[in-house]
């Protein structure tokens, strides 16, 4: 038996074949005819714009004619190619002559009108010839087509047109007609014309061949066009041809294929014929599936026969039903074949629906026997399985569901498959838009949801739902695997709360922290109270520390303070400090040993105490109580977990408070002092400082941290400064008193006693150093200037022993010198008499100086001179510049005012300036080598608002090096050669001007210049 259709398909492939070659020959009649229109009305366009160019020339030869006409002519002047017209020689005045002697003749509208014509032709190739039957003029005489038009015009034609050939060249001529308007009589009365005859014409012949040329490429391109389109026409229907025929052959291959597929598998196709009942066609393979042959299969009563009589009625009821309303439909149905045998028969049907009606049926019988026993293994492996499954359609409605699901939720599974995912997801997770969570699932994958299972007891279960989507004969479904998580959702949650907890207690009080642990041991066991109690290390005595938030909030009026009292009088609570483990009271009321709760206490239902244990003693104990289901081993190692953290962490927190409280005591210590404390590694590198470090060297702590010592000291000093931290880091010994300079923020010079004991680790490994800095500059100086003071003083004592031996001969020297002169006539010896009086004056003089720069007044301060303060260091100091050939130039302002000062130290300051330059000179030049000036200038200024007096000593000797400018004024410190100088005199100038609250500076410029620079203020005292 064939396939139904099978001829019908070949027998059309002729009749398709036929059709396109219809088709084809319709495209190509309809592209030809297009192209034939289209060029016939561009032929027709371009003659019409020939001919529209004939009327326009017609019309403009007729216009200017009338206007010729009805001026009676024009004057031109006599030429050769315009001489005068003989035919207008009865017209009087037909030649004139201008007033200057030139000759006009006059030109009628014909003869006008054929010079245009003339020039027309040979300018644009547009021929105009004027003529007539009754020409005056030959050359005027109309040709053969011509007569042919006037003879027209004179049975009545307005207008004559052809297209004619002039000397080989084609043209289309056009003739009109003149008709005699007064205003021509003039001219033609003597023709015997009158006012309305046709007078002649105007022929008009337009070259075609520039038109022609145009037609030709127009028509050119409208057949390239119409041959393109017909080419994309017939690509178009051979393309669309080839893929109809591929199309087609992949069907009837198709269906070949699947035909013989489906006739060699126990897939039976079959045709019925609903008008007849009889099936046309059933497939080969029918016998092996049913067992009748196919002769069996006549109608459809030999279906209903087969049929197994438990599920004939209701398949025969729904075939035929669903047949009535020409719905495809499909079902399963058992058969008994003709051994006797059970078959599970999966019918699939296409109802074919005609004008009136459903017409045939199309099926196919699919043995399912082996799905449905596989089907019954899947369903004992479904029920059987140790996760709860759940299956849904894609709207979430529950069709099945396994045992476990049953546990799982506490439903029957009745009552499961009445309820939605929905209803059993207990945080809403992708259940908004549930159709497109389900949708968004490819065939094959699936996604893992983390949820809750809300349970019938009203209870939440944590799970991960594995979700995956299938295709069935039903249509999609959802299964869910669900997994229960909630021991590890519990450790996560107790991870997070001690992670919660953890940062809380770095921010927190000890009670806050303790109230926070118990707030998060009650959400962790659902319980509604909790407390929290030390327990003393006599382990009689306990005091209660604190209450969770939720008790003090809800449960509990009782006040909350430290309270101390005997382990007796605890109670049942007190059970877990007695067994040194966690004990649970489930059933509290039942409890024989009870103590009773004080007034305000929430009742208690249930409990559990966990105690913590060091070192074999109980040292706190955690509770929680009235949760509303029985405490579990679970919850025992949750709050075991709690309680050991929360004794750990407030056992760290005291160290912590202890240690800050430590810390704040020695910063206040350090504060109070006014020492610098310092801290170093093993590198000398400081690791923490204290604030007097500003107040020492000039340095905030952040400054110095991460510097070494080394790194505030001059290079010299660096140096052995490395040697002592060196040995004494390697001995690992505690220092005293160890003095060494620190250069200071601003410049200058620090001398620091330093003291420090070394930092060791458990095994005695010297870690660094800490230590004390004293600044001891200031004693330093003063024990300086005391020595100089000494110096001096006895220098000053012994100044004056000198002076009044020397006063006394001097005095006698100069007596005698006047006498002796007195007496002496001699002029010559009268002048060397004087000389000596006045060397012995001079001495008399600087003794008498040096007594009083040597006399003891260092604590009076009196108005002097400014002159003064700068005589007497010059006059004490100028022979023994005098000597080594140096300069003094003196330039002092006049009218400075008087200073309130302490001469002696003032001139002492002075005295150490000159000396300094004096020796700088020298150092210089040598003696008599080169010109060697001290210059100094005093002048009065302002400065910041204050007036002073400056004093400049400026010399031209050697100069200060930059690096020395900055230690110039530390007690000691010189330049010069061993015996030379103490380095004293700078330190001590500088104590002397500051005590005077002014100020000392110097500016040099190695090799070139020194300049001290001293500013003494102007007081009120001083006028």
């Amino acid at each position: 038996m064939s396939c139904p259709g099978e001829q019908r398909m070949r027998a059309s492939s002729f009749d398709s074949h036929k059709s396109w070659y219809l088709l084809f020959l319709c495209l190509t009649l309809l592209i030809v005819s297009f192209a034939w229109h289209e060029n016939t009305k561009t032929r027709q366009s371009y003659i019409e714009i020939a001919s529209a160019e004939a009327r326009a020339s017609y019309n403009k030869d007729l216009l200017y004619r009338r206007w010729a006409a009805s001026h009676g002519g024009l004057y031109v002047p006599i030429t050769e190619n315009s001489p005068a017209n003989p035919y207008l020689k009865n017209i009087p005045e037909r030649d004139i002559q201008t007033p200057s002697g030139k000759s006009l003749t006059l030109i009628n509208p014909a003869y006008m009108t054929r010079q245009v014509h003339e020039m027309a032709a040979e300018q644009y190739g547009v021929k105009g010839h004027i003529t007539s039957l009754k020409v005056i003029r030959p050359e005027n005489a109309p040709d053969a087509w011509e007569k042919e038009a006037l003879n027209s015009f004179e049975k009545g034609e307005t207008e004559y047109k052809g297209l004619t050939e002039i000397g080989g060249t084609a043209y289309l001529r056009e003739m009109y007609p003149m008709v005699v308007e007064e205003i021509c009589l003039k001219c033609h009365a003597e023709q015997g014309y009158t006012v309305g005859d046709i007078r002649g014409g105007i022929s008009v012949s337009v070259p075609l061949e520039p038109y022609l040329q145009l037609i030709e490429g127009t028509v050119l391109e409208n057949n390239v066009i119409h041959l393109l389109i017909w080419i994309i026409g017939i690509i178009f229907l051979v393309a669309t041809k080839n893929a109809i025929n591929r199309r087609t052959d992949t069907v009837r291959r198709s269906e070949e294929k699947f035909r013989r597929l489906v006739e060699k598998t126990k897939a039976v196709p079959w045709e019925l014929d609903i008008a007849t009942q009889k099936f046309t066609y059933v497939g080969p393979a029918i016998e092996e599936m049913f067992g009748y042959p196919s002769s069996y299969w006549a109608d459809m009563d030999s279906w209903i026969r087969m049929l197994h009589a438990e599920d004939r009625d209701a398949s025969v009821e729904y075939c035929l039903s669903a047949t009535k309303k020409g719905e495809d439909h499909d079902f399963i149905y058992r058969a008994v074949r003709a051994d006797g045998s059970m078959v599970w028969i999966h019918d699939i049907v296409s109802v074919q629906v005609g004008l009136n009606g459903p017409e045939k049926l199309f099926g196919f019988f699919v043995d399912v026997t082996k799905d449905k026993e596989n089907d019954q293994r899947m369903n004992l492996l479904f029920e059987q399985a140790s996760d709860p499954i759940f299956v849904s359609d894609t709207h979430g409605q529950l069709l099945h569901a396994n045992n476990k699901a049953c546990l799982s939720t506490g439903y029957t599974k009745n009552e499961l498959l009445q309820l939605n995912v929905r209803d059993l997801d207990a945080k809403a997770t992708a259940i908004e838009d549930l159709q497109g969570f389900f949708d968004s699932i490819e065939y094959g994958e699936s996604t893992l949801l983390t949820t809750a299972h809300q349970r019938k007891n009203g209870s939440q279960l944590p799970v991960e739902v594995t979700v995956s989507k299938i295709q069935t004969p039903f249509g999609d479904q959802v299964i869910g695997v669900a997994r229960d998580v909630s021991a590890r959702v519990h450790d996560e949650n107790i991870r997070d709360a001690l992670l919660r907890l953890s940062e809380f207690a770095a921010q927190h009080s000890i009670e806050a922290l303790l109230q926070k642990f118990l707030d998060e041991a009650e959400a962790l066991t659902q319980s509604k109270i909790g407390f929290y109690h030390f327990v003393d290390d006599d382990q009689v005595t306990v005091s209660l520390q604190a209450w969770s938030k939720n008790t003090l909030a809800s449960f509990c009026s009782v006040e909350l303070k430290e309270q101390h009292y005997p382990l007796a009088n605890a109670g049942v609570w007190a059970d877990g400090v007695h067994e040194k483990k966690p004990v649970i009271h489930n059933d509290y009321s039942a409890l024989t040993h009870k103590k009773g709760l004080p007034e305000g206490h929430a009742p208690v239902t249930r409990q559990l105490l966990v105690p913590v244990l060091r070192y074999n003693k109980v040292v706190a104990v955690l509770a929680v109580g009235n949760k509303d289901a029985d405490y579990s081993e679970d919850d025992v190692q949750t709050i075991q977990r709690l309680a050991d953290m929360a004794w750990e962490t407030v056992s760290r927190r005291q160290a912590e408070i202890e240690l800050e409280q430590n810390v704040k005591r020695f910063e206040d210590i350090a504060f109070s002092i006014g020492d610098w404390i310092w801290e170093v590694d093993y590198d000398g590198i400081y690791t923490f400082s204290s604030e007097k470090s500003v107040d020492v060297i000039g340095y905030i702590a952040e400054e110095i941290l991460g510097k070494s010592c080394f790194d505030f000291m001059t290079d010299e000093q660096a140096k052995d400064a490395r040697e002592f931290v060196k040995g004494t880091f390697v001995q690992g010994t505690p220092f005293r008193n160890y003095e060494n300079w620190i250069v200071h923020k601003n410049g200058h010079e620090v001398l620091l006693s330093t003291s420090g004991v070394p930092i060791k680790d458990a095994t005695g490994k010297v870690l660094g150093y800490r230590g004390v800095d004293t600044d001891i500059t200031d004693r330093y100086k003063h024990q300086a200037q005391a020595i100089r003071t000494s110096q001096l003083a006895s220098l000053g004592e012994l100044s004056a022993g000198v002076a009044h031996e020397i006063n006394n001969p001097i005095s006698g020297v100069i007596n005698y010198a006047d006498i002796l002169r007195d007496r002496i006539v001699d002029e010559a010896h009268k002048d060397l008499l004087g000389r000596i009086i006045k060397e012995g004056e001079r001495i008399a003089e600087i003794v008498k100086k040096m007594l009083s720069f040597s006399r003891d007044d260092k604590n009076v301060f009196k108005r002097h001179s400014v002159y003064d303060l700068v005589d007497v260091p010059v006059t004490l100091i100028s022979s023994q510049l005098k000597k080594e050939d140096i300069v003094i130039e003196q330039h002092l302002e006049d009218g400075l005012p008087l200073l309130n000062c302490n001469a002696n130290q003032i001139e002492q300051v002075f005295i150490n300036l000159l000396s300094n330059a004096r020796h700088a000179l020298n150092e210089k030049f040598g003696n008599g080598d080169g010109k060697k000036n001290i210059s100094i200038s005093v002048k009065q200024i302002e400065k910041y608002d204050k007036k002073c007096v400056e004093f400049s000593f400026e010399d031209n000797g050697t100069g200060i090096a930059k690096r020395n400018l900055a230690r110039i004024f530390k007690p000691f410190y010189t330049t010069k050669g061993v015996g030379v100088g103490t380095g004293l005199g700078l330190s001590i100038s500088e104590d002397i001007i500051h005590s005077h609250e002014g100020m000392i500076r110097f500016e040099s410029l190695f090799g070139e210049y020194t300049r001290a620079i001293v500013e003494l203020p102007i007081t009120p005292q001083s006028n």
